[in-house]
């Protein structure tokens, strides 16, 4: 029986950094790899375009760093196959924030990608010098974009929110960016990421659907007794 329902939501990913969380930042100025025969990451390990990029106090630290126009992001690809589609809310904290120079920009953008396989891959750059500060590509069927809009923070906050909708893609990154300000760049803002939570919208059914599933189950227990009660006879 298909019963009418509401959603609600349903925790899909957390991360606090405790340990054996790791990140992978060997200074990587290119593209990090997602799939394909020799894949740079997998599912659920955080990565980053930046050794100032670190786990400090079991959190994902943006450490001191200047640059000309120059992006640090970090990033954690997720398997969004099972995921029910609708609305996905992502939370985080941001503490210890002190402001970069120049208009730079702190801020949250997830990404989708579907088809990637043993030889078909997506990459994120978070290393760029361009105003959204990541770049992205793809092999063969595999497909990467944006998905939500780009969420951007400037100061400390517990429980911050954003929301994108979900559609059935495979994999979902989780992008955490950090600019230094056009033209001439200057300080990037540095600060700490903890408490991230991910929770999808799941079904629940109505009151009124309770109701008739009950009726549906009164009505089979009393042809039930009466088939025993003729058999019976």
């Amino acid at each position: 029986m298909l019963m009418a329902g509401h959603a609600r939501a349903a925790l899909v990913f957390s991360e606090d950094f405790a340990p054996p969380t790791t990140v992978i930042d060997l200074n990587k100025a290119n593209a990090w790899e997602f799939g394909g025969a020799s894949p740079d990451v997998g599912e659920e390990q955080w990565f980053s375009a930046r050794t100032t990029i670190s786990l400090a106090s079991e959190a994902l630290a943006f450490g001191p760093d200047t640059h000309g126009s120059r992006s640090r992001g970090a990033a954690v690809w997720l398997d969004s196959s099972a995921w029910n589609t609708g609305t996905v809310t992502v939370a985080f904290d941001v503490s210890g924030y002190t402001a970069g120079t120049n208009d730079a920009e702190s801020w949250f953008q997830a990404y989708a990608a579907t088809g990637v396989n043993a030889t078909d891959l997506v990459s994120l750059d978070l290393h760029q010098s361009t105003a959204n500060g990541v770049a992205t590509a793809s092999t063969g069927s595999a497909t990467i974009g944006t998905i939500g809009s780009q969420f951007n923070y400037s100061g400390n906050g517990t429980d911050l929110t954003t929301t994108f909708n979900f559609t059935g893609q495979d994999n979902i990154a989780l992008v955490f960016n950090n600019f230094s300000g056009l033209p001439t760049g200057g300080d990037l803002a540095t600060f700490s990421i903890d408490n991230i939570t991910v929770n999808t919208a799941t079904a629940v059914p109505e009151p009124s659907s309770f109701a008739l599933l009950g009726c549906a189950l009164a009505c089979v227990a009393v042809r039930r007794r009466r088939r025993w009660a003729n058999s019976a006879a």
